[in-house]
């Protein structure tokens, strides 16, 4: 049973150190956690099985965790999971002089500032004039600045 726990504690931390380098960069609990688990399980195999079996698996688990951050990085798993397209729309775009200062409307969705609202049958991103508004307020344009619709409560 110790053995076992040893090798699932080692097994987490590597996997956990995988997931820190190629999904979430930067140093973060997923990493802290994996070196945790990983000295952990290294320390259990000092502890019970004495120095040269605790040598033999800190060297094991160093050169596995070494090979397999290797493997993935050569092999650009990674790249499956990340985005690979671009969004080249942009808010707003149907917006041809339609809407005028003064316009009435009615939130689709809460305003916390951003939020969608409707004006004439068309769905519109909108932006309050700072505060948060309600969904299905009545509301009302007060400016346009390069297509983006200000609004505030009526």
């Amino acid at each position: 049973m110790d053995l076992f726990i040893i090798i699932s504690l080692i097994a987490l931390g590597i996997s956990l150190i995988v997931i820190e380098i190629i999904f979430v960069p930067g140093t973060t609990v997923v990493g802290i956690a994996g070196f945790l688990f990983g000295g952990y399980g290294i320390y259990l195999s000092f502890d019970i099985y004495g120095q040269n079996i605790g040598i033999v698996t800190a060297v094991v688990a160093v050169s596995i965790g070494m090979a397999i951050i290797i493997y993935t990085l050569k092999n650009r798993a990674w790249e499956r999971f990340s985005l690979n397209q671009e969004s080249n729309s942009r808010f707003n775009d149907e917006l041809n002089d339609e809407l005028n200062l003064g316009d009435l409307g009615q939130t689709l969705s809460s305003l916390k500032p951003y939020g969608k609202a409707i004006f004439d049958e068309k769905i519109i991103e909108v932006k309050s004039n700072g505060g948060y508004i309600a969904e299905k307020s009545e509301i009302q344009i007060i400016k346009i600045v390069n297509k983006q619709i200000i609004v505030k409560s009526k």
